[in-house]
C-alpha cells in the first residue's frame, strides 16, 4: 500500500462514554466513502475466505461499521463489526493503561524496579524499571523466542504460569537497560503481573472494571483461559498458496502481551477515548503517549503500548498486532478526530494497509500531504517493470544478516529473485531498476549497494527500517564439524539440543522441534532455518575445545548453552 510510516454497575463517567459515542449512535458516512472502503474490502466480501471487521468513529459518532467474509471457514459464519477477534499485540496499550491508571493513584512508580512489585523476578545484572518494560527498552528477552528455542510451538497451550516459570530462570538481559529499543513480549507480561499485584484482582477483572466497562466496551476481555467458550468469535486461517486455507490454531492462556478478546465496534469506543478522557483523564491520557527516551537522549517512536507516528502529514497513535492468522490494526488521528480501525483472521490481510486506505477514503482533504500516487504497486509479478540480466540476479543471490537478528536467503528461481525469511514461504523480489526490489509480501524495498555486499530496506516512502550484510560462502569440512558434535544445556531454559553431524551440516536435533540443519557462515558461526534459533555461536575453552553455544536472534540474546560430558553419537537421525 502507499504512503506509510512504518469484563459492575457502570460508572457515571461510563455513562457519560456510552452516551457519547454508542455503537447504535452514528452518523453514516456518504456513499461515495462506503464505496471507496467496500473496494478496499472486496477480495474478502465472499463467504468462503476469511475476511476483516472495520469500524470508523469520528467526532464521537460510529460512523462506520461493517464485516467481510468468514469468522469461521468450516460452518460459512459471516464476519459482523460485532465479531469478537483476537487483536494479538493490539493488547499492549491496554496493559500499560492500566499500570499507567495505578501509577496515577500513587500505586507505583514508573520507574519502580519491577522486583519491588514482583519480587520472583530474578536480579538481572542490571536494574530494570516499569517505565523500561512500558518502553521496551528494558532488555528483557522475549518470550515467544525463550519458548520456541526451550521446545514449544506457538499452538502449544502456553499459559501465564508457563512464561513466569521462564522468566524466574532467566540470568541475563540482552543489553544494559534503556540503551536500546527491543521489542519484549515477556515485559508486557509481567505489566500485567504487577496490575493483578496491585490491582486487588485478577488482571482481567481490573481491565474490565477499569477501562472496558466505563467506556461501554461490553464484548471485550482479557482471554487467559484457552477453554472458555466465546460466543461471536472468529478463528483464524492461513493461505496454503493452492487458493485454499488452513487453520492457525492459537491456544494462548497469558494475558498482557497479547490475548485482548474484542470487536472493531469496542475498540471504536477505546479510540476515542483519546478525544474525550473519560477514563484515565487528560493526565493519564497524555503520559499514554509520552514516547520513551534512551540514556543517549535518543526518543523512541513507542510510548505505552502505542506507536507514535505519521501519516500523509497527520500525527497517528495506534499499534498493530500478529498471532497465529490473526492481523489487526487501530490507528487514532487526534488532529482531526478519527479512528479506524481494522482487524482481520488471515494471516496475509494486510490491516495496517488497509487501515491506511480508509484513512485515505474518510479523511479526504483532511490530509495536509497529498495520497502518493507513485508506481509503487507497478512492481507486481504480473508486469515487472524492469528486465533483470542473469549477471544481475546471480550477484544478488546469497545469505544475509539482517538488523533484525535474522538471516535471510535471496535465491534465483528461473528468471525471478525469491527472499526467503525462516519459517515463511518465499516472498519474491520484484525489480524496480538494477539494484532495488520492491518484496510484494512484506511491502518493503531492498535497495542493493553498488558492491552488492549487502541492501538496506525501506518503507516504500523512502524510511529506512534496516539492513542485511552479506555473509561469506563457508564450507568446514567434516573433521571441523566433528568437533562441535555433542549435547548442549541451556540452564535458562531447561532445554537440551543434540548438535550432530549429517550430509555434511551440523544438525541440531531437540525432541519437539527434530532436526534442524545448521549452516556455517564464519568459523564456529552458523544459522539456522527455524525462526527461533537464528544465530548459534559455538565458544571455545583456553585449550580450543568447543564448550558450548549462544543463541542470539530478533529479540534474544547471547542465550548461554553448555556443552554436556556425556553426548549422542555424531550422526543423528534415521539409521
Amino acid at each position: 500500500m502507499r504512503h506509510r510510516r512504518r469484563s459492575t454497575l457502570l460508572s457515571m463517567a461510563g455513562l457519560m462514554a456510552l452516551n457519547a459515542c454508542a455503537p447504535g449512535d452514528s452518523q453514516p458516512i456518504p456513499p461515495n466513502v462506503a464505496r471507496a472502503i467496500d473496494a478496499t474490502f472486496a477480495d474478502m466480501d465472499r463467504p468462503d475466505v476469511p475476511g476483516a471487521s472495520v469500524a470508523v468513529i469520528r467526532d464521537g459518532r460510529l460512523s462506520f461499521s461493517k464485516g467481510y467474509g468468514s469468522a469461521q471457514l468450516e460452518h460459512r459464519v459471516p464476519i459482523t463489526s460485532r465479531t469478537v477477534f483476537h487483536v494479538a499485540s493490539v493488547s499492549k496499550q491496554f496493559t500499560a493503561m492500566a499500570v499507567t491508571l495505578l501509577a496515577a493513584e500513587g500505586a507505583l512508580g514508573l520507574d519502580d524496579r519491577v522486583q519491588e512489585h514482583l519480587p520472583w523476578v530474578p536480579e538481572l545484572g542490571r536494574p530494570v524499571t516499569v517505565r523500561q518494560m512500558i518502553h521496551h527498552t528494558s532488555g528483557i528477552r522475549d518470550q515467544w523466542e525463550l519458548l520456541g528455542i526451550a521446545g514449544w510451538r506457538l499452538d502449544d497451550v502456553i499459559t501465564t504460569e508457563h512464561v513466569k516459570t521462564l522468566m524466574r530462570r532467566q540470568e541475563g538481559l540482552n543489553f544494559e537497560p534503556n540503551s536500546e529499543y527491543l521489542y519484549s513480549n515477556m515485559g508486557y507480561t509481567l505489566l500485567a503481573q504487577v496490575a493483578e499485584t496491585l490491582g486487588g484482582s485478577t488482571f482481567p477483572t481490573f481491565a474490565a472494571e477499569r477501562i472496558f466497562r466505563p467506556l461501554g466496551m461490553e464484548r471485550t476481555h482479557f482471554h487467559d483461559d484457552h477453554q472458555m467458550i466465546v460466543p461471536g468469535r472468529a478463528y483464524s486461517y492461513a493461505p496454503t498458496g493452492s487458493g485454499e486455507f488452513e487453520k492457525s490454531v492459537l491456544s494462548y492462556a497469558n494475558a498482557g502481551a497479547t490475548s485482548l478478546f474484542t470487536t472493531a465496534e469496542d475498540l471504536a469506543l477505546w479510540l476515542d477515548n483519546f478525544r474525550h478522557q473519560r477514563v484515565g483523564g487528560s493526565a493519564v491520557m497524555a503520559q499514554m503517549q509520552n514516547r520513551g527516551v534512551l540514556n543517549n537522549g535518543d526518543t523512541i517512536p513507542y510510548a505505552h503500548g502505542l506507536s507514535m507516528g505519521e501519516y500523509r502529514g497527520l500525527s497517528t497513535v495506534g499499534h498493530g498486532g500478529a498471532d497465529a492468522g490473526f492481523r489487526t490494526a487501530v490507528t487514532w488521528f487526534p488532529e482531526v478526530n478519527v479512528g479506524i480501525v481494522v482487524l482481520t483472521n488471515v494471516s496475509n490481510g494486510n490491516p495496517q494497509g488497509r487501515l491506511f486506505h480508509v484513512a485515505d477514503a474518510v479523511i479526504g482533504d483532511g490530509f495536509p500531504e497529498p495520497l502518493d500516487t507513485g508506481d509503487e504497486e507497478s512492481a507486481t509479478e504480473q508486469s515487472p517493470p524492469f528486465a533483470l540480466s542473469a549477471e544481475v540476479m546471480d550477484r544478488a543471490t546469497g545469505r544475509f544478516r539482517t538488523t533484525f537478528g535474522i538471516t535471510v536467503g535471496v535465491e534465483r528461481e528461473g528468471d525471478r529473485l525469491l527472499l526467503r525469511v525462516p519459517d515463511s514461504p518465499p516472498s519474491r523480489m520484484n525489480p524496480r531498476s538494477a539494484n532495488e526490489f520492491h518484496i510484494s509480501d512484506l511491502d518493503l524495498r531492498a535497495r542493493f549497494r553498488a558492491d552488492w555486499s549487502g541492501f538496506t530496506l525501506l518503507t516504500p516512502d523512502g524510511e529506512e527500517v534496516g539492513s542485511g550484510d552479506r555473509l561469506p560462502d563457508v564450507v568446514p569440512g567434516e573433521t571441523v564439524l566433528e568437533g562441535y558434535v555433542g549435547t548442549y544445556y541451556s540452564p535458562e531454559l531447561d532445554a537440551l539440543y543434540h548438535i550432530g553431524v549429517e550430509d555434511g551440516f551440523l544438525i541440531a536435533q531437540h525432541v519437539r522441534h527434530g532436526d534442524i540443519r545448521l549452516e556455517a557462515v564464519l568459523p564456529d558461526e552458523f544459522v539456522s532455518e527455524r525462526w527461533f534459533l537464528g544465530t548459534v555461536r559455538f565458544r571455545r575453552n583456553a585449550s580450543g575445545t568447543v564448550d558450548g553455544f549462544q543463541v542470539t536472534g530478533g529479540r534474544v540474546r547471547d542465550l548461554r548453552f553448555v556443552r554436556l560430558a556425556s553426548s549422542l553419537p555424531s550422526r543423528v537421525g534415521p539409521g
